[in-house]
Formats: structure tokens, C-alpha cells, sequence
């Protein structure tokens, strides 16, 4: 049987497949056209404002852009607002352009705005329904914005850039890893206080962010003090057992001056708190330390006694540098370690007279290392240091 079809019929049938394809194309593409997604964020407060009543917020955001006559990869736009929600909407409008926030990967903060009503911003932002609660976070000692207009070489995208660098800084454990869900946790927390990995920029022609710290915040949440870079690896290595970081210092061996370079693996903490009229906190801590490199004029090989030497000097280090460290939060009052969580489980009946806080300044931090050193396979010592 055969069946006879009019050629016009044909035709027209090839047009509406042609054109219906062709259309949702077009609307992909306006879809597109009309989307902003935004890949980072930075907040920033003005306190240069002339209105003492008003002190705006300013957002800034990196989006990509996908329209083939686009000149750049990505679009920096900054915008001013009274909250986050409304610098939100002035920046819908005025880019004529919905935002998609969902693939948020990194937030920064500037220095003003973490140093008052902090916790109320990071509320702020943990309230919008898009943002992703795994976006990284990180401090910026100026204005974050800064970070955003950066173009590194790597990478024309500053937010993926930033986002790889703060997870290999975390792999490597030069800093702790930071979403937005563990600060928001931490500013909620009763007995420990919040951290964020410390970015900055170094000038080598364009400026470069780089890794310099982390910020420490106090138990109202707000900014306490920085920690240099060698700093947040000790802290790094209280707050993750699995962290690796490396760590170098000068020593002197038969009168002559060189440098090591060791590891710190393994490490394996315990606080323990007592109370006997004043509250007192005791942190044991076995750790393994790897020798990984020596320097030392005149010294080609290591024989056991200046193993012995090196070792001692590298476990008393790396003791008194944490110790160093504990005085350090101590003073500005912030205690990221969360010793304060010990002390209400340990201690519930001294914590719920409400002291704590004001006790913790000035309270007995005493540490007990045990510090196994290794070099190689064949060498090792293993020493007791109290303080």
C-alpha cells in the first residue's frame, strides 16, 4: 500500500522542527543572558561615610560571563546597601540581571566588617535559601573586594583561584578549612570561638592573593587578632589530627648556625581540666616529628649524638612555639582550640557560674608533650616535655 504525502506537508514539518530547535537555543541562551551566576563574594563595610548613622555594606560579587562578544572571563560589580538583603536587590537592579547564587564557592570578609556585629552578617548570609553552606570562607586585612578585582595568571577566574588555593593550603596544612557552615557553627557555639584562613596580597608586578594566617575571633564573634603563617600551622595541627604541616627553624649544633626543617604527623591531644578553688587546664599531647631536612655547616653526617641534639632542640621547639601560641589567644581572649568546651563538660559545676570567660585570660595552660622524632627508619628519640 502506498502512501502519498504532499511535499508541502514535508516542508512545513522540517520548518517547525528547524525552528523549534532554533528556539529553544534563543531561550537557553536569553535564559543565560538574564542569569548572572555568581562564583564569589566578598563584604565589606564603609566606615569612611560621612553619615555616622549609616555605615553601608558593600558587595562585591565575580560572575562569569558566557556571551561570545564578552571581552573579559568574568565580571567584578560592587554595590552598596543597608543589609545584605537589600545590597542584594540594588545589585539586581542595577545590573538588570537575576542572581544565582547556588554555586557560591568563597566568601571574604573585609577587616572593618569583622570587627563589629560580625556574627550578625554571617546570620545574614546563612539565611539567603541559594547559598551553598559548604562555600569556603576567608579574612582579608583591608577591603575584600581587593581580592575580587585580581586577575592571576593561572587562573582568569579569581574565584576558582582563591577556592583551589585555600583547599591545597588545607591539604597541606598550612591552614585550617573553613565553610561557611563551620563558622556559623562556631559563632554558635558556647566554649569555642570561630577562625578563618587570613588572605592577603603580595605585589610581583600585578598582586598575587597569597595564604599569610588566619584571623581568630572572640566569643562574641568578632575579630580578636591574626596569626602569622608559622602561628595557624600550630594551630592547624590542635584542631586537625590528620594535618601535615612543616615547620622550620634555626639551630645551633658545635657552634655553628644551620637550619632544619621538620613534619609533624600524628598527633593525638588531650585536655583535661581541674578545679580546686581556681580552674586549671592541662593539654597532653603524643606527637611523631619527622626530621625532613638539615643544614648545618660542617656537618655532612648525622651520627647519633647530634641526632640526640637536633632531636631535643626540635621537640623543646615545637613545644614552646605552641606554648608561645596558647599565651598568645589567651591574651586576646579568643580560645579557637575550644578549651571552653572541656571546661563545661569537665568542670559543669565552675562553668555555670558564668566566669569562665573572664577567667580564661589569666588561667594555668600547662602542656605535656610527649614528641617522638624520627629520621628515616633508623633513627629516633622520644622526649617528655612539660611546661
Amino acid at each position: 500500500m502506498r502512501v502519498n504525502i504532499n511535499k508541502s506537508i514535508i516542508i512545513l514539518i522540517i520548518i517547525f522542527i528547524f525552528s523549534s530547535l532554533t528556539a529553544c537555543d534563543f531561550v537557553n541562551e536569553k535564559i543565560l543572558d538574564e542569569l548572572s551566576i555568581i562564583l564569589a563574594m566578598s563584604f565589606d563595610s564603609n566606615p569612611e561615610n560621612d553619615n555616622d548613622d549609616y555605615n553601608p555594606l558593600l558587595l562585591t560579587t565575580s560572575n562569569p560571563l558566557f556571551a561570545e562578544e564578552a571581552k573579559e572571563p568574568v565580571r567584578v560589580k560592587t554595590v552598596q546597601g543597608r543589609t545584605i538583603g537589600n545590597a542584594l536587590d540594588n545589585w539586581q537592579q542595577h545590573r538588570n540581571r537575576l542572581m544565582a547564587l547556588g554555586k557560591v564557592n568563597i566568601m571574604l570578609f573585609g577587616e572593618n566588617i569583622t570587627k563589629e556585629n560580625f556574627p550578625n552578617t554571617v546570620k545574614d548570609i546563612r539565611q539567603i535559601p541559594e547559598i551553598d553552606a559548604t562555600s569556603l570562607v576567608a579574612y582579608h586585612p583591608g577591603k575584600a573586594k581587593n581580592l575580587l578585582y585580581q586577575n592571576p595568571v593561572e587562573d582568569g577566574r579569581i574565584a576558582v583561584f582563591l577556592s583551589d588555593m585555600l583547599e591545597f593550603g588545607a591539604d597541606d596544612g598550612l591552614i585550617p578549612e573553613v565553610t561557611l557552615h563551620e563558622l556559623w557553627t562556631a559563632v554558635l557555639t558556647k566554649g569555642r570561638d570561630g577562625y578563618l584562613p587570613k588572605v592577603d596580597l603580595k605585589e610581583e608586578g600585578d598582586e598575587i592573593p597569597y595564604i599569610s594566617g588566619a584571623m581568630v575571633l572572640t566569643e562574641n564573634g568578632n575579630k580578636a587578632t591574626t596569626l602569622n603563617s608559622e602561628e595557624t600551622k600550630l594551630l592547624t595541627t590542635m584542631l586537625n589530627e590528620k594535618a601535615i604541616p612543616s615547620f622550620s627553624s634555626n639551630i645551633f649544633v658545635e657552634e655553628e648556625e644551620g637550619l632544619i626543617e621538620y613534619s609533624v604527623q600524628n598527633t593525638d591531644m588531650n585536655i583535661n581540666v581541674e578545679y580546686n578553688n581556681e580552674v586549671s587546664v592541662e593539654i597532653d599531647n603524643n606527637i611523631e616529628v619527622y626530621l625532613e631536612e638539615v643544614q648545618i655547616p660542617g656537618i655532612e653526617i648525622i651520627d647519633k649524638k647530634t641526632f640526640e641534639t637536633i632531636a631535643e632542640f626540635v621537640a623543646k621547639d615545637f613545644m614552646d612555639n605552641t606554648q608561645n601560641l596558647i599565651a598568645k589567644l589567651q591574651r586576646h581572649k579568643s580560645d579557637p582550640i575550644g578549651i571552653g568546651q572541656y571546661v563545661r563538660i569537665q568542670q559543669s559545676e565552675y562553668y555555670s557560674k558564668g566566669t569562665w570567660r573572664n577567667d580564661y585570660p589569666d588561667i594555668d595552660i600547662d602542656n605535656n608533650y610527649t614528641v617522638n622524632v624520627f629520621r628515616g627508619s633508623t633513627l629516633s628519640e622520644t622526649f617528655k616535655l612539660e611546661r
